[in-house]
């Protein structure tokens, strides 16, 4: 850390935010992150709030979204959504926004439908029960399974564990593209003790990636209503 802040020899150096005691490699992450692509003549995206498409939906292709919920109250983290490419685990879309439980539910199912009727893999956590259970009795979105069975992915040390150690060996590895510079920076900024960004700081977007890889990984069933 000290090297790179007194002598940089890159910009990405420069930059690079401090990596003690930080579960994912930042030089990592900048060998996977991706220029976004020229814009596609694909069918237009859903006018959803803090939706960013990177690639658009291929004909044949298959996608997971991993979704993080939030209270939505405008002092609450952002709710957040990223959508992963099935076949090359590059990242396809990125949505974050200040969305209650009603209204993260409408667009994860909006964005699911765009995204050629994605499974959707969310936290459960004390909002994420409300948004598995809105979109199982809606019953049009393919809701990923956790490794016990049941809908979403465990919010417990386990499944914080198993998420981010996921994360990391797939950054590690090449095995994905993030376009997402908010993405990157969030998970560049995981805390290995915690698996969470640091007190004040946001990780909705690295969270909504981690859920995604996981939903790609160990999401072998799904359920819908």
């Amino acid at each position: 850390d000290d090297l790179y802040e007194q002598y940089p020899a890159t910009d990405d150096q420069a930059l690079a935010p401090q990596q003690k005691g930080k579960r994912i490699a930042y030089d990592a992450l900048v060998k996977v992150s991706g220029q976004r692509p020229a814009a596609s003549s694909a069918v237009a995206a859903p006018a959803l709030p803090g939706l960013a498409v990177f690639e658009p939906p291929r004909k044949g292709r298959s996608y997971v979204i991993g979704g993080d919920p939030a209270e939505g109250n405008p002092d609450s983290d952002d709710s957040g959504a990223c959508v992963v490419d099935a076949e090359t685990w590059a990242q396809a879309a990125v949505l974050s926004d200040k969305l209650g439980t009603a209204a993260f539910t409408h667009t994860l199912r909006k964005l699911a439908a765009y995204f050629n009727d994605a499974g959707v893999m969310v936290e459960r956590n004390n909002h994420g029960h409300a948004i598995l259970f809105g979109l199982l009795q809606a019953g049009d979105t393919q809701v990923i399974l956790g490794l016990d069975g049941k809908p979403g992915w465990a919010s417990s040390e386990r499944g914080k564990t198993l998420m981010y150690d996921l994360v990391a060996d797939t950054v590690q590895a090449g095995d994905t593209v993030i376009y997402d510079e908010t993405t990157r920076e969030q998970l560049a900024s995981i805390e290995a003790n915690t698996l969470r960004a640091p007190v004040g700081l946001h990780d909705d977007r690295a969270d909504a990636y981690a859920l995604a890889l996981v939903g790609l990984r160990y999401g072998l069933m799904s359920s819908s209503a």
